[in-house]
């Protein structure tokens, strides 16, 4: 009996790629919706009108929790399980001495209650846009003291 290989009537017959479930799905596309859009919108629904009047409904949450167990494995990715061969990590079964020591705190160091002066790079050309300002206001003031006699 011949093993592998090209085969008389093996693999799928002609025409049969249009199943109904393509078809649904092909809808679905056009539509621009998915199968997980539904359930995530139904999901946030749910629990809006779970808390709508200030206490939670709990037939619509737990609704809304069961719908989003179904939809954790799309959204959010399995956290991979590691086993650690590393020779700072305790073995899995045996005993682990732990020594714990108590030691008197060193003492806070003083603080300082002035704050340091900080200029900018900048400082200097607004302190002398400020005296420039001021100089205009002056001149200013002179001049209608001068017109208000």
């Amino acid at each position: 009996m011949p093993r592998g290989g090209r085969r008389e009537g093996a693999g799928r017959k002609p025409g049969s790629k249009l199943t109904k479930s393509q078809l649904i799905a092909a809808e679905a596309r056009e539509a621009g919706i998915s199968p997980l859009e539904v359930q995530l919108t139904t999901m946030r629904e749910l629990w809006r009108r779970a808390h709508a009047n200030g206490e939670m409904d709990a037939d619509l949450a737990a609704q809304a929790c069961a719908i989003a167990k179904d939809c954790a494995p799309y959204v959010h990715p399995r956290l991979a399980s590691i086993e650690h061969a590393d020779r700072g990590v305790a073995p899995k079964s045996g005993s682990v001495s732990i020594t714990v020591q108590y030691v008197t705190p060193k003492p806070e160091p003083p603080t300082i209650d002035m704050v340091p002066h900080v200029v900018s790079p900048e400082a200097a050309k607004l302190q002398e846009r400020l005296e420039a300002a001021r100089r205009e206001l002056a001149r200013l003031k002179a001049l209608e003291n001068d017109s208000n006699p």
